[in-house]
C-alpha cells in the first residue's frame, strides 16, 4: 500500500484567495494585537468558508503560519488549527466504511511534533493495519484508504 501520487487534488477559489491573503495583515495590525475593540480580550478572528474548500484554506494556513514566524517572531502561533485538533482528540474525524458488508475503522491521526499523517484501518476483529506511508494531509491518507481497498478489496484488511 503507497501513497498516492501528489497533485492538486482540489480547485482554488480566487475570491476565498483574496480573503485568505487578508489574514496576516489584519492579524497582526497594532488594533488587533492591542485588543482594541475587543473589551481588551485576546483576540481571535473566525474566518468562515465554503467547506468544499478546506483544503485551500489548510495549505494558506500552513503558509501563513510560517510567514508570521519569520516576520513576526515575538508572535506564537499555538494552533491555528485549533478546531480541527479538537474534533480529531474527540475522535469525530475518524471514519467507517463500509464495502460488502463489512465495515473498517480509519484513523487518521498526526503525531504533535510531526507535519505527516498517519493511517490506520482497523476491522471488526480488532486487527490493525497501519501505512508506513506517510501523508502530507489527512485527506490523501483517506484517499490512500479507498484506493487500496479499490485495488485490493476489503477482504484484504479481514481476519
Amino acid at each position: 500500500m503507497s501513497p498516492l501520487t501528489p497533485g492538486p487534488s482540489h480547485r482554488e477559489d480566487s475570491h476565498l484567495k483574496d480573503r485568505l491573503n487578508q489574514i496576516a495583515e489584519k492579524i497582526t495590525s497594532p488594533a488587533f494585537l492591542s485588543g482594541q475593540g475587543l473589551s481588551n480580550e485576546i483576540g481571535f478572528w473566525i474566518f468562515d468558508y465554503p467547506p468544499e474548500h478546506e483544503l485551500q484554506v489548510r495549505e494558506y494556513l500552513t503558509f501563513v503560519e510560517g510567514v508570521l514566524s519569520r516576520q513576526h517572531s515575538e508572535l506564537t502561533v499555538d494552533h491555528v488549527n485549533l478546531l480541527r485538533d479538537y474534533l480529531h482528540e474527540r475522535g469525530f474525524l475518524d471514519k467507517a466504511i463500509t464495502r460488502d458488508g463489512h465495515t473498517l475503522q480509519v484513523d487518521i491521526y498526526r503525531l504533535e511534533e510531526e507535519d505527516d499523517w498517519l493511517l490506520e484501518v482497523v476491522n471488526k476483529g480488532g486487527t490493525s493495519h497501519v501505512w508506513d506511508d506517510r501523508f502530507a494531509t489527512d485527506q490523501a491518507a483517506m484517499d490512500a484508504v479507498h484506493e487500496a481497498i479499490d485495488e485490493e478489496g476489503i477482504a484484504a484488511f479481514l481476519d
